[in-house]
């Protein structure tokens, strides 16, 4: 039995920056020239109401994959970015790296936040949003406890996956992960994809990029 357990909140955070991009519908993972990592959570009360119910009445047989749908690009490859916003930054799809998939400690609101940069106009951007997650935040101005960014020096690291032409879907066993909430009583925070940290302080001439479609581009292509 295939059973489609959707993320319910997403949101990219940018390097120092007080963004929120929680109802943006994709994710953005970037480095080069500053960097962000994507933040996601799906609720784990479905799968366990099947446990208690036994309709999965063998927990050795159940298996859990993290699915992501890779999207190269909807936004314009020229562009102002939040954490460049004084110059005019090329993205451009990278390739041949890996990211990780890092367990969260605490929790942390989506944000209704879209754009990931102001227009520059004094009139009120709806779309530009502080509220919420972003790098320095957890909430609405409740810091991260455990430092800016979201995570400490020590993390715990849940899995990796490879890209070699970086146009690949997210595909990640995160049954163990899963399991020890259903089965273990583990709080479930959610969880962090974000690249390796050397890639994180490379520098390089264009903006190096990946996109996933997140729950809020109510399509066939939302995260599950």
């Amino acid at each position: 039995m295939d059973i489609k357990t959707y993320l319910d909140k997403t949101n990219t955070i940018i390097y120092n920056s007080k963004i929120n991009t929680g109802q943006n519908p994709i994710c953005e993972l970037c480095y080069g020239d500053g960097y962000t990592r994507v933040l996601i959570h799906f609720d784990t009360n479905k799968i366990q109401k099947l446990v208690n119910d036994k309709t999965f009445s063998d927990k050795t047989k159940i298996k859990h994959i993290l699915k992501l749908t890779n999207c190269w690009q909807l936004q314009p490859i020229y562009q102002n970015i939040a954490f460049n916003a004084n110059n005019s930054t090329t993205k451009e799809r990278t390739s041949s790296f890996d990211i990780e998939l890092i367990k969260m400690e605490e929790e942390w609101d989506a944000g209704i936040g879209n754009d990931f940069t102001s227009d520059g106009l004094n009139n009120k951007n709806y779309v530009i949003s502080e509220n919420g997650s972003n790098w320095y935040n957890a909430k609405s101005n409740i810091p991260w406890i455990m430092g800016n960014g979201g995570i400490s020096g020590e993390t715990n690291v849940i899995a990796t996956q490879h890209f070699d032409l970086g146009n690949e879907n997210i595909e990640i066993d995160i049954t163990e992960e899963v399991n020890s909430i259903i089965f273990s009583g583990q709080t479930n925070f959610g969880y962090m994809i974000k690249f390796p940290n050397l890639f994180e302080q490379t520098k390089t001439q264009n903006l190096q990029y990946v996109g996933f479609i997140t729950n809020n581009s109510y399509s066939i292509y939302m995260p599950y």
